[in-house]
């Protein structure tokens, strides 16, 4: 399957005009043995760190446009790793490790990013969220992110 730039453009339009300020292209079905997806995030996208749990539940990242932050947590919610990757970053992809808590952030406009984890999806068994951090509905999420982005020294 041939993917166009242009429809990569689409899906950052599409990703900055949602109210999640992200927004997926699918490549896989739920049922298949390997999910892979593109996904468009803008810097004002909240994603709550979380953790694929079961046998080889690596996820990949790989950077298509922007730049990114990844960090992985221990089970408190301290920061263990992190790291950016990007076009123009040292690192292009990074692969997380099965069950560790986790979490990608965009910081840089019109990043996007392929995604590439074990499937098959299955809603209520598929990921686990951190119960340490803010949920993508509460208010305090803001808050949370600029203060994990300035303790790495990254805020604007």
């Amino acid at each position: 399957m041939f993917i166009k730039a242009n429809r990569l453009d689409d899906l950052t339009k599409e990703a900055r005009e949602s109210i999640r300020k992200r927004a997926h292209l699918l490549l896989h079905r739920h049922i298949d043995p390997v999910l892979r997806l593109v996904m468009a995030m803008e810097p004002d996208s909240y994603v709550q760190p979380h953790r694929h749990l079961g046998d080889n539940r690596q996820e990949s990242y790989i950077a298509l446009r922007g730049k990114f932050i990844i960090i992985l947590f221990d089970n408190l919610g301290y920061i263990k790793e992190y790291g950016l990757i990007g076009p123009k970053e040292e690192n292009l992809m990074f692969e997380v490790p099965s069950s560790a808590w986790h979490v990608i952030w965009s910081l840089e406009k019109g990043s996007l990013v392929a995604e590439i984890i074990k499937g098959p999806y299955v809603e209520k068994t598929f990921k686990e969220f951190a119960v340490w951090a803010p949920s993508e509905e509460d208010p305090s999420k803001i808050e949370y992110k600029k203060r994990i982005l300035n303790l790495l020294k990254l805020s604007k």
